[in-house]
C-alpha cells in the first residue's frame, strides 16, 4: 500500500538498499538506505517539535556536500517545500527572507552547517508608505507620505503539492521564484532517466551547482533510479575535478556551453577519459562546430553525447537530441522529452504545422511549473500553468527535429543562466543610473547614458550579481540613446558598441590552468610562472600544461610574462624566454649529487679520491637553492636587513606573523613529499639488499644512515624548520640572521666532542662520529640562500658575497698553513669534518654555492645552446625528486653479477696498467647519467620523445608523489 511519505520526492529511495548513493572521492560513501536514514533523522531533528509547528518552508544553501543533500532529501521526505539557493545567498539577498519567510534555514558557516528558525522575524519591519492629503490651504502644497512600520502576520502554509522553489536563472529586480510540484520534478526525472538510460551502476559527478535546475535534475534523475553522485566542489578547469572524476569512478558529465568551450581549449578532445559513458549539454546554445567536435570525439571513445534544451519553469528538461543524431544536426535541440509535446505558434496564437516556418516555441507536459511566486502568499496557490511559452523562436526541420532560431523576448541565456535585459535596466533605474541594455547569448552590453559611472566597476558588479563570467559583461558610455526609424531603441547598435565577442580562447584557458596549478585566483599580464611562485614541485605540471596547449615545449616558458606566454592561437609559439637561474643551479646540484652516488656505487674514490668533493659541493648547493626558492616564494617584496627604519618596522609588524603562517602552511605538508622520497629510496635499499630490513626500519625514523637518501633526510627536516628561519629573518633582518646562524657555529666544538647518543641526535646536532648532514648547521645554508634570493639591494648582496669569500679565504689560509693543501682536500673529500658541522665546510660549501649559482646566472643569460641539449641538462632541475629517487633505484638494482661480468669484459679491452673497475665505473656513470636525464626529460613532457608509455606511467607516479600529501589548493577558477 502506498503511503503519503512514499509519494513525496525521494520518498522511497530506501528501496534501493545497499546501492551507492553519494561518494566523496577518496573518502566516505553512503548507500541509498543510509541516505534515507540520515535524511529522516535530519527532518526529525529540525522539522518537528514545538519549535517548528505546522508545515513550512525550508531554505537550503546548496553545496556538493553530504550535509546539504541530506537536508534536501530530508525536507522533501517530510513534505516540506524547499527553496534552493547558492551559498551565501540568504546573507546577501535579505529580500528573499523578507518576501518568502522561510521557517527553517540550513546554511554553511566557517564552523560547519547551521540551522536557523524564523530568521526573517529578526529583520527590521519594512516601511510602508501611505499618502496623506494636506488640508486645503492657499496655494499648492507638495504631496506628503507617512512611513509606517507594519509588523507582518505569520506566513501562510504552502500548498500541499508544492515541493521545490527555484530562482529564475539570473533574474534581477524583486526575487521571483519558480514553483515546482513533486509531479513536476518526478515526471521530468523519469523522462530524463529513460532517454539517458540511467541504470543503478551510473555515477554522475557534481559538475553543476545543485541549486541550478540543471544540476538539480542530475541529482533527482540519479537518486530516484538507484544511481549515485560523485561529490566534487572543484571547477571543471581544475585538475582536481578530473582526479575526483577518476577516483570516484564517475560515468557521466553534465555541462553548460562555457564548460565545453573551456574543456575544448584545455585539450579534452585530444585524450580519452576512462570510465566516461555519457556527456550531456544544456543551459544554452553551444556553437554547432563545437557540438560536432564533441559528438565525433564521443563516438570515437564509445561515449554518448546528448544535446538538451530546457528552462527552470519546466523542471527543467523539455527536449533532447539523441547521440546518433547530434553529428548530423548539431544546430538542433531534438525532440520533446517523453510525456511532453512541443509546438510553434505565430503572433496570433495559431499553431504552425509547416516545417521550416518559425514561431514561438510552446511546451506542454507534466513537468510544467505550478507558476511563479513573488511573495510568501503565492506559495499557498495551486497549479496555475498548463503550458509554457518559452520566449524562444523555433522551427521544425524536415526530420522532425526542433531548431532554435532566435528569441521573442528580452531575455538572453549566458553560461546556462537566463537573464532579463529589461530587469537589468529596471534595477539600474532604481539606483539612479540611466542605461539601455542589449545582449545575446554570448555577452551583455550596458550602455550608460549618465556621466560619471566607472565602466569597469559597473561591469564587475553586474557580472558577480548575475553569476556570469566577467568577460560576458561590457559597459560602454553613450552620449545619447541610439534609436531606430520608428523611434524605438536600437539595441543592435548598443550591442555593436560592445566590440567583438571575447571568446574563452587559448589565452584565458591556459592562464586559468597555470593559475590553478599555482593556487592563485588569477595571473596578471606581467607575471611569469616563476615570479608568481612556481617551484620545482609544480614546474612539471606547468610544463605539461604549456606543452599540451601548444603541442610542443616552449623554451624558457616559465620566465615569460603571461601576456606573451598565453597566446590566443596555439599554432603560433611564443618567443623563447630566458632560462631561470634557479632552475639552472638546481640542475647543477642534482648532476653533482647523482655523480657522487655513482662514485659511491662503484668505489671510484679509491682511484680518484677528489671525486668525493662532488658530494661536498652538492649538499650545500641544494640547501642554498632551497633557501633561494623560499625567498622567491615568500619574500617577493624583499628582505630588509636593517629593521630599525620606520618603513621596515611597519613592514615587519604587518608581514611577520602572516609570513610565518604562510610558510608553515606550505612547508609542513611538503615534508610529507620528501619523506615519501625517503621511503621509496629506503624500500629499494631493502629489496636490493644494500641494507638489511632492520637498518631500513631504523632509517625510516632517522636512527640509521640512509644510503642515497641523506640529502632528502636533511631536506625533510629543513622544510619543517624553514618557517622558524624565514620568520625572524623577515621580521628582524640582520638580527634574525644572527639569531638563527651564530649559535650553531659558536658551540660547534662542544657539539663535536659530545658523546654519540644515537644517529638521530647526531644527525640533528652533529654529535659524535655521525658523518651525515647536520640539520642544525644546514640552517645556515638555507638562510644564506634566502638572503641571496631576497636581498633587493645590490650593495647588501655584494657585501654578503664579499664577506663569505673573505671568511673562506681566511679559514682556508689557516688550515693550509697548518696542514697543507693535499691534507685539506682529503679531509673535505672524505668528509672528515662531517659535512655541515665545521666552519671550514660552511665556508667551503657557501663558496661552492656562490660559484655554481653564478654559473646559473651566466647560463641563463648567455646565448643559448641547442634546445635538445638544454632540455636534457635542465631535466634534473625540473623534476629533482623524481630524478633523485628513480636514479637511486636504478643504482640499487644494478646487480653485482652484471658489474663483475662487465669489469671482466672491460679488462680484456683496456691497455695494460689501466684499471678495468675505474674504466667501467666511468663509462657506466656517463651512460647512467645521460639515460637518467633523458627519461627525466620525457617524464616532464606531455608527449614523451623516447620512452613512451614508460615515461607516461612514471610521470603519473611522479605527479602523485608531488600532490598526494600536499593539501589541495583551490583556485578561484570557474568553468
Amino acid at each position: 500500500m502506498e503511503t503519503a511519505a512514499s509519494t513525496r520526492l525521494f520518498g522511497s529511495i530506501e528501496r534501493f538498499g545497499a546501492r551507492l548513493a553519494l561518494l566523496r572521492p577518496g573518502g566516505e560513501a553512503w548507500t541509498h538506505a543510509e541516505l534515507a536514514v540520515a535524511a529522516d533523522r535530519w527532518a526529525a531533528l529540525h522539522l518537528s517539535g514545538p519549535d517548528c509547528g505546522r508545515r513550512g518552508l525550508v531554505a537550503i544553501e546548496m553545496a556538493p556536500e553530504f550535509e546539504a543533500i541530506v537536508a534536501l532529501v530530508g525536507a522533501c521526505r517530510a513534505g516540506w517545500p524547499v527553496l534552493l539557493l547558492g551559498e551565501g545567498k540568504l546573507a546577501s539577498e535579505q529580500r528573499l527572507r523578507r518576501q518568502f519567510k522561510p521557517e527553517v534555514e540550513w546554511t554553511r558557516e566557517a564552523t560547519g552547517w547551521r540551522v536557523r528558525r524564523d530568521a526573517w522575524q529578526a529583520l527590521p519591519p519594512e516601511p510602508v508608505s501611505l499618502p496623506v492629503e494636506p488640508p486645503p490651504l492657499p496655494g499648492e502644497l507638495p504631496a506628503m507620505e507617512l512611513e509606517l512600520a507594519v509588523r507582518e502576520e505569520a506566513p501562510a502554509e504552502p500548498h500541499e503539492e508544492l515541493a521545490m522553489l527555484l530562482t529564475t536563472s539570473g533574474s534581477t529586480g524583486e526575487p521571483k521564484l519558480v514553483r515546482l510540484s513533486t509531479r513536476n520534478l518526478v515526471s521530468n526525472a523519469m523522462s530524463i532517466a529513460w532517454y539517458l538510460g540511467i541504470e543503478p551502476d551510473e555515477r554522475a559527478i557534481t559538475s553543476l551547482p545543485l541549486h541550478y535546475s540543471y544540476g538539480l535534475s542530475v541529482l533527482t534523475s540519479h537518486l530516484l533510479h538507484g544511481a549515485a553522485l560523485v561529490l566534487s566542489a572543484h571547477s571543471v578547469s581544475e585538475r582536481a575535478f578530473w582526479e575526483d572524476f577518476e577516483l570516484g569512478g564517475a560515468t557521466s558529465f553534465a555541462g553548460v556551453p562555457l564548460m565545453y568551450e573551456t574543456l575544448a581549449h584545455l585539450g579534452m578532445l585530444e585524450r580519452p577519459l576512462s570510465g566516461l559513458r555519457t556527456l550531456t549539454q544544456a543551459g544554452g546554445r553551444l556553437e554547432p562546430v563545437l557540438v560536432k567536435r564533441f559528438a565525433d570525439w564521443a563516438a570515437a571513445q564509445g561515449t554518448r553525447f546528448y544535446v538538451m534544451y530546457g528552462q527552470t519553469e519546466a523542471a527543467p528538461r523539455m527536449a533532447f537530441l539523441p547521440p546518433e543524431q547530434v553529428a548530423a544536426h548539431p544546430d538542433c535541440i531534438g525532440q520533446a522529452v517523453p510525456g511532453g509535446e512541443l509546438r510553434v505558434e505565430n503572433e496570433a496564437g495559431e499553431v504552425i504545422d509547416e516545417d521550416g516556418v518559425a514561431g514561438e516555441l510552446v511546451y506542454r507536459g507534466p513537468n510544467v511549473m505550478m507558476g511563479y511566486a513573488t511573495a510568501r502568499a503565492d506559495l499557498a496557490r495551486g497549479a496555475e500553468v498548463a503550458e509554457l511559452r518559452t520566449g524562444d523562436i523555433a522551427e521544425r526541420t524536415r526530420d522532425g527535429l526542433w531548431r532554435i532560431v532566435g528569441r521573442s523576448s528580452r531575455f538572453v541565456k549566458i553560461a546556462g543562466l537566463r537573464v532579463s535585459l529589461d530587469g537589468i535596466e529596471s534595477d539600474l533605474r532604481e539606483v539612479g543610473v540611466r542605461a539601455k541594455v542589449a545582449g545575446d547569448d554570448r555577452r551583455i552590453v550596458i550602455g550608460v547614458v549618465e556621466p560619471g559611472v566607472p565602466p569597469a566597476g559597473l561591469a564587475g558588479v553586474w557580472s558577480r550579481r548575475l553569476g556570469v563570467p566577467a568577460r560576458a559583461v561590457r559597459v560602454v558610455a553613450l552620449r545619447e540613446v541610439p534609436v531606430l526609424a520608428n523611434g524605438k531603441t536600437d539595441h543592435a547598435a548598443i550591442l555593436a558598441r560592445g566590440g567583438p565577442v571575447e571568446q574563452p580562447g587559448a589565452d584565458s584557458a591556459l592562464r586559468r590552468e597555470l593559475a590553478s596549478i599555482l593556487g592563485r585566483e588569477r595571473l596578471d599580464d606581467e607575471e611569469s610562472f616563476v615570479s608568481a611562485g612556481g617551484d620545482s614541485l609544480n614546474l612539471v605540471e606547468g610544463a605539461i600544461a604549456v606543452e599540451r596547449f601548444y603541442g610542443e615545449r616552449v623554451p624558457g616558458w616559465e620566465c615569460l610574462p603571461m601576456a606573451e606566454l598565453c597566446r590566443e592561437n596555439p599554432d603560433t609559439l611564443p618567443e623563447r624566454g630566458r632560462d631561470d637561474p634557479l632552475l639552472v643551479a638546481r640542475s647543477i646540484a642534482l648532476w653533482l649529487a647523482m655523480s657522487a652516488h655513482v662514485v659511491f656505487k662503484f668505489d671510484l674514490w679509491q682511484w680518484i679520491p677528489k671525486t668525493l668533493v662532488a658530494t661536498a659541493f652538492a649538499t650545500p648547493l641544494l640547501l642554498v637553492v632551497f633557501g633561494w626558492g623560499l625567498a622567491r616564494k615568500f619574500a617577493r617584496d624583499g628582505v630588509r636587513l636593517w629593521p630599525w627604519t620606520a618603513a621596515a618596522k611597519r613592514h615587519a609588524a604587518v608581514g611577520g606573523r602572516l609570513r610565518f603562517r604562510e610558510v608553515s602552511r606550505w612547508c609542513w605538508p611538503l615534508a610529507g613529499t620528501y619523506y615519501g622520497a625517503i621511503v621509496i629510496t629506503m624500500l629499494a635499499q631493502g629489496v636490493g639488499g644494500e641494507m638489511t630490513w632492520e637498518q631500513v626500519g631504523r632509517a625510516l625514523y632517522f636512527n640509521e644512515e640512509g644510503i642515497y637518501a641523506g640529502i632528502w633526510m636533511t631536506y625533510f627536516w629543513m622544510v619543517l624548520v624553514a618557517p622558524f628561519l624565514v620568520w625572524p629573518v623577515k621580521r628582524w633582518g640582520v638580527l634574525g640572521v644572527l639569531v638563527v646562524t651564530v649559535p650553531p657555529w659558536w658551540v660547534w666544538q662542544d657539539l663535536t666532542r659530545a658523546p654519540e647518543v644515537n644517529y638521530f641526535w647526531g644527525h640533528v646536532f652533529g654529535w659524535g662520529g655521525v658523518t651525515g648532514p647536520s640539520v642544525l648547521h644546514a640552517t645556515s645554508f638555507v638562510v644564506f640562500g634566502f638572503l641571496l634570493g631576497g636581498l633587493l639591494s645590490r650593495w647588501w648582496k655584494a657585501l654578503l658575497v664579499v664577506g663569505v669569500l673573505v671568511w673562506t679565504g681566511w679559514l682556508f689560509n689557516q688550515h693550509l698553513n697548518r696542514l697543507g693543501l693535499e691534507t685539506v682536500w682529503q679531509l673535505l673529500a672524505y668528509q672528515e669534518y662531517r659535512r655541515l658541522t665545521h666552519p671550514v665546510y660552511m665556508a667551503f660549501g657557501a663558496t661552492g654555492a656562490l660559484l655554481f649559482t653564478s654559473i646559473g646566472w651566466v647560463m641563463a643569460r648567455v646565448p643559448r645552446s641547442p634546445a635538445s641539449l638544454r632540455d636534457i641538462f635542465y631535466s634534473f632541475g625540473r623534476s629533482s625528486v623524481f630524478a633523485y629517487v628513480f636514479g637511486n633505484i636504478i643504482l640499487v638494482f644494478t646487480p653485482q653479477r652484471f658489474t663483475d661480468a662487465a669489469v671482466r669484459l672491460v679488462a680484456t679491452m683496456v691497455p695494460p696498467g689501466w684499471s678495468p673497475e675505474l674504466v667501467f665505473g666511468l663509462v657506466y656513470g656517463v651512460v647512467f647519467l645521460l639515460g637518467l636525464a633523458l627519461i627525466t626529460d620525457d617524464v616532464t613532457r606531455w608527449r614523451p620523445r623516447m620512452f613512451g608509455r614508460l615515461a607516461r606511467g612514471l610521470r603519473a607516479g611522479n605527479l602523485w608523489l608531488m600532490r598526494v600529501i600536499r593539501p589541495r589548493r583551490r583556485a578561484a577558477v570557474r568553468g
